[in-house]
């Protein structure tokens, strides 16, 4: 049987490989663990299931192109590869702490992060649609990230309604067939409204990003180019920002009109995936107190 220090030589074309003692964890669905090649740390995570490989080439990429943007750090994304039936996705290892003192600097960061797109206006580069160009999953749940045009649909069709399909609810079923058939959507964006498609982390929760004493950093991705409201609804949904962060965010990017009512919507997306994800009765809850609320919009 082939051991991982050898299939991680192979991979990285390395010379000597060896595992070290760490309790450093990596999400609920992957195993994890360091290793020094050649005397630099690596983060290992390990996946058997079918999609595991489809899971991690989507995080590759997120990971490059937050990287890419060179408005905030992240670990840098060095190879996937095979092992004894596995897949498995190496990458740079920081020893980080929670997110403390960098909470400002995040939150700036962030917001450049945005901008990075439209500031890009005109060069060939620029991204014009909303979606991504590969999949990307939030735990071992694949998103619909085909490129769409329109960020309304792209939402309501690629986001909110496999969620919902999934659930197979049927009270939640009628409520979101309310929402979608009275007058939410037009009250939530209005033609004033301009759109335009940028790069956001899309997991963005607290356990998502870190600082050690110089910088600050994002991992754990799901990306995709969408609205920036977008990534600040999970980051209010389960705590850990603080208001130094929102602040130093709308600082760059200010609030527009209606923001809090679309974090309902956005922050709907993030219920139905934790209930579909986890099953727990609370996120069928907060779903349906939510759906209510947008179908009286």
């Amino acid at each position: 049987m082939k051991t991982m220090e050898n299939s991680l030589k192979e991979a990285l074309k390395g010379k000597q490989v060896k595992k070290l003692k760490s309790n450093v964890c990596g999400g609920d669905i992957s195993e994890t663990a360091v290793y020094e090649v050649d005397g630099k740390k690596v983060f290992v995570k390990t996946n058997s299931d079918s999609g595991a490989r489809r899971m991690f080439e989507g995080e590759f990429c997120g990971l490059k192109a937050i990287g890419e943007t060179q408005a905030v750090r992240v670990p840098t994304p060095y190879v996937i590869f095979e092992h004894e039936g596995s897949s498995c996705l190496a990458m740079e290892f920081l020893k980080l702490n929670p997110l403390n003192n960098k909470q400002a600097e995040l939150g700036r960061q962030l917001a450049h992060m945005h901008l990075h797109n439209t500031r890009h206006q005109g060069g060939d580069d620029v991204i014009s649609k909303f979606g991504f160009h590969t999949t990307t999953s939030y735990g071992s749940g694949e998103l619909d990230n085909t490129w769409n045009d329109d960020w309304v649909d792209f939402y309501v069709r690629q986001r909110i309604l496999p969620q919902i399909d999934r659930t197979r609810d049927q009270q939640a079923q009628q409520l979101w067939s309310d929402v979608t058939n009275g007058d939410c959507m037009t009250s939530l964006f209005p033609p004033s409204l301009q759109i335009e498609p940028c790069l956001v982390h899309g997991d963005l929760w607290s356990g998502n990003c870190g600082e050690d004493e110089q910088f600050c950093y994002l991992f754990d991705p799901a990306v995709f180019y969408a609205h920036h409201e977008f990534d600040l609804a999970i980051a209010r949904m389960f705590g850990g920002f603080g208001s130094s962060f929102f602040d130093a965010y709308h600082d760059v990017i200010a609030k527009e009109d209606g923001m809090e009512a679309r974090g309902m919507l956005y922050d709907l997306f993030h219920y139905l995936n934790h209930w579909n994800h986890f099953g727990v009765a609370g996120y069928r809850s907060a779903s349906i107190r939510l759906l209510r609320r947008l179908a009286c919009l």
